[in-house]
């Protein structure tokens, strides 16, 4: 009698610690999701972030902070050349100034600077460009990026293969819309498959453990997984932008220095195009400035992000593809797709449509430095390239 007691007694306590630890479980992943969600989306606070909390954003008239980021291809080059421009540097010391470049993760944390006040600008996929353009009042002069997101799985895949596949992405991010705009077009919906929120550098390694099937991401990520695993596939590629963006009132306030900034980027593209070697120079820098951020040495060689860059922006003919095209701002464009789908991601009151982020994109002086190739000397050249020494070319 006494024993069957015991045994009772201790199927209870045993069961209640299952259900506890099944609900901790539960809870994890809950907490989990919601913090992968909000980091793309809208980033939480920075204070005690481990790397931006020993960021110092000098808030000054001589000083102007621009957010950038070097995990996103080719967009790390341009920004590495531009710090390093002498033409760009030596025109804002006459007019009192000097640009301080801030390293970050993703978009959405250049965006939650840009909110703060603390950036003056800073660069962005559509998605952060488009959402920064609802919250607060900014200018977007220029395309800096345009190239492949991809879908990596282990294996080939159909598109009717994705039924049932456990999918990686980044809520809120471009390859959100990719794959949900991927499922769609098979007549899927999203309770076909499971999607699981999850940060880009995450990915690779949670489809070589078996935690996933597929995952959505853009370069170097596809590239670097690709590389340290044989079996990992890409396919389904799609083109996106990406963008360099200003407060409105910056913009307003400093269109001269933003000319010169625009020239700057367009500089450092006729450099790259002109000679593989400067491409290569400018992956070193990227690639020390990537080993900075986070810490690690990246699989990926100089050799392989030129090749990555070749494919993107640089690829293409001409610098005038830095041009935000009509048809890009046109009804039931991309960017104006992807625009309807941040604003059911978002889920927020207010006023927010189509026509306020198209008032964000400007190509006015974009178009001026173009038709005046001289002035801003698009293709004269001079760089610091270290220890002091300058390259002319």
């Amino acid at each position: 009698m006494n024993l069957h007691r015991i045994n009772k007694r201790t199927i209870i306590i045993l069961s209640s610690v299952l259900i506890l630890l099944i609900g901790i479980l539960i809870v994890s992943r809950l907490i989990k999701k919601e913090v992968a969600q909000s980091s793309v989306v809208s980033s939480p606070d920075m204070v005690n972030h481990p790397i931006y909390s020993n960021y110092n954003f000098i808030q000054s008239d001589s000083i102007i902070n621009i957010g950038i980021q070097p995990m996103y291809m080719p967009t790390g080059l341009i920004m590495e050349i531009i710090k390093r421009d002498n033409i760009l540097n030596e025109t804002l010391a006459k007019l009192g100034k000097k640009i301080k470049y801030h390293s970050l993760l993703k978009g959405a944390d250049v965006n939650y600077f840009i909110q703060k006040g603390e950036l003056d600008g800073g660069v962005g996929g559509a998605m952060p460009a488009l959402s920064a353009s609802l919250t607060s009042d900014i200018i977007i002069p220029i395309i800096i990026q345009k190239g492949n997101i991809s879908i990596v799985a282990a294996r080939p895949m159909l598109t009717n293969d994705l039924k049932r596949k456990r999918i990686g992405y980044a809520h809120g991010s471009i390859s959100h819309f990719y794959i949900l705009e991927l499922l769609h077009s098979e007549g899927f919906t999203e309770e076909m498959v499971s999607l699981i929120p999850m940060e880009t550098s995450e990915m690779a390694d949670a489809l070589h453990n078996n935690e996933i099937d597929l995952y959505c991401s853009w370069e170097p990520n596809v590239a670097a997984d690709i590389k340290q695993h044989a079996e990992s596939f890409a396919t389904f590629k799609k083109i996106t932008n990406g963008y360099l963006y200003f407060p409105a009132d910056f913009f307003q306030h400093h269109t001269k220095i933003v000319k010169h900034l625009l020239a700057s980027v367009l500089r450092s593209i006729t450099w790259m195009k002109s000679d593989r070697d400067n491409l290569l120079l400018a992956c070193d820098w990227n690639l020390q400035e990537m080993e900075k951020l986070t810490g690690k040495k990246n699989i990926l060689t100089a050799e392989e992000m030129a090749d990555l860059a070749l494919k993107d922006i640089l690829g293409y003919m001409s610098i005038f593809e830095c041009v935000i095209s009509e048809e890009e701002l046109q009804y039931n464009s991309s960017l104006h797709k992807e625009f309807d789908f941040m604003l059911q991601l978002r889920k927020e009151e207010g006023d927010f449509n189509w026509e306020h982020s198209l008032n964000s994109f400007n190509n006015d002086l974009i178009i001026e430095i173009l038709d005046h190739p001289k002035v801003f000397q698009l293709y004269n050249y001079n760089y610091e390239i270290g220890e002091g020494k300058k390259l002319i070319n």
